[in-house]
């Protein structure tokens, strides 16, 4: 579940975090009163959306008028903005948010998340701030720096001091990184949160070290006892059908198709052997239109079995292998290299059924095992193995 900007450093400011001042206001006449209360001769007025970029279309602007402050206000409030995290449909701005201005020396880029792979949160920091961290690491790798918290002791200051000294601060800005760092892991467990994010993390000319913007995301297998973050949910900024599924208490998933419909998507093949013996590439018979579907691959085993089944009864592979004849104290029909030695003995074959239960060309119980040399093979197996009845018949 995501937060807006100004929701989440109200919890900043809950975890003892300085923050800039600032108030959310749901109309131009609020944004003005919050302006005149927070002073001074100018603002920054930002749209309160679930998507970044907004300063790239408009979102965000200074102003340095009471005026400028009502016109923008009213201009974004009831708008629905596009950027380039939310293209193509948007998002609908209700809120804006009035906050003082900082002077600015330097914007570096920092956030806690949980990686996955290590089952650890993870704290990366950037000296390119104030940008989309992922142009950044594409283009720059080496500016990345990554730090993994030990989930028993947290943020140690020797993590500490390494990101700092790497985000070349020093003073009162490398004192206030040390203690803003333990801070905000503090908030980032208290809350269970799955992303903290501060971009940009601003150097003032005065060597302080504040978030000029933060975004956060809580985990939602954890609203159950985070009742207070879940009454912070705002339904507007989803989808439709996705509110409707949360209402619900599950979760909306979409297929994508690429823009095919499901029938044109290319099919399932397998090798099959037909009953007089060719083989080919078919499709298959219990095959799903979707792609990912793992069931296809659980029913092509059944539909295998079954086919055994129902026309090899004795084959290999089949429940039905030597049934009749463990029942009867008899012996278990094999083939190949175990066939040698026990071959069972009885009348010549005239068409009469054998104990298997069919008649001398579909006895799948009688075999003579033949080598190389043409003669019967009674204890050792060099050649091949062909099921023959006793009066010389293929079975």
């Amino acid at each position: 579940m995501n937060l807006h900007e100004y929701q989440a450093k109200q919890i900043l400011r809950s975890g003892n975090i300085n923050t800039p001042r600032g108030m959310a206001a749901t109309s131009a006449d609020a944004a003005v009163s919050a302006a005149g209360e927070l002073g001074g001769d100018a603002w920054v007025v930002k749209a309160q959306i679930h998507a970044g970029g907004r300063g790239k279309v408009g979102g965000v602007k200074l102003v340095k008028s009471l005026d400028e402050v009502r016109s923008l206000a009213g201009s974004l409030l009831g708008k629905v903005l596009v950027t380039k995290q939310n293209a193509p449909d948007g998002q609908p701005v209700n809120q804006v948010l009035v906050e003082e201005t900082l002077p600015i020396a330097r914007e570096l880029y920092l956030s806690l998340l949980v990686d996955r792979e290590t089952e650890r949160v993870a704290i990366v920091a950037s000296v390119a701030g104030g940008m989309e961290i992922e142009e950044v690491a594409r283009a720059t790798p080496d500016k990345i720096l990554t730090e993994t918290c030990d989930p028993l002791l947290g943020v140690q200051d020797f993590q500490c001091r390494a990101l700092a000294f790497a985000l070349e601060l020093n003073g009162e800005a490398y004192k206030d990184f040390c203690r803003l760092l333990p801070a905000l892991y503090r908030v980032f467990i208290a809350n269970d949160l799955s992303l903290l994010e501060i971009n940009p993390l601003v150097v003032t000319t005065d060597n302080r070290v504040l978030p000029l913007d933060c975004k956060m995301s809580v985990d939602d297998n954890a609203l159950y006892r985070r009742k207070a973050l879940a009454e912070l949910r705002d339904d507007s900024q989803i989808d439709a059908k996705e509110a409707a599924a949360k209402m619900l208490g599950t979760n909306m998933s979409t297929y994508q198709s690429g823009g095919r419909h499901p029938s044109k998507l290319p099919r399932r093949r397998w090798w099959r052997h037909t009953r007089d013996g060719r083989a080919g590439l078919q499709d298959h018979p219990a095959r799903s239109q979707r792609p990912g579907r793992a069931d296809q691959y659980l029913r092509r085993h059944r539909a295998l079995r079954r086919h055994r089944r129902r026309h090899h009864p004795g084959g290999e592979g089949s429940r039905r292998q030597g049934a009749g004849d463990r029942a009867a104290g008899r012996h278990q029909c094999r083939t190949g290299p175990q066939a040698a030695g026990r071959i069972r003995t009885g009348d010549p074959c005239s068409g009469q059924p054998h104990s298997c239960g069919k008649t001398s060309r579909g006895c799948s119980v009688m075999k003579k095992t033949i080598n190389h040399r043409g003669t019967e093979a009674q204890s050792f197996s060099l050649g091949f193995s062909m099921p023959l009845c006793l009066c010389g018949e293929n079975s």
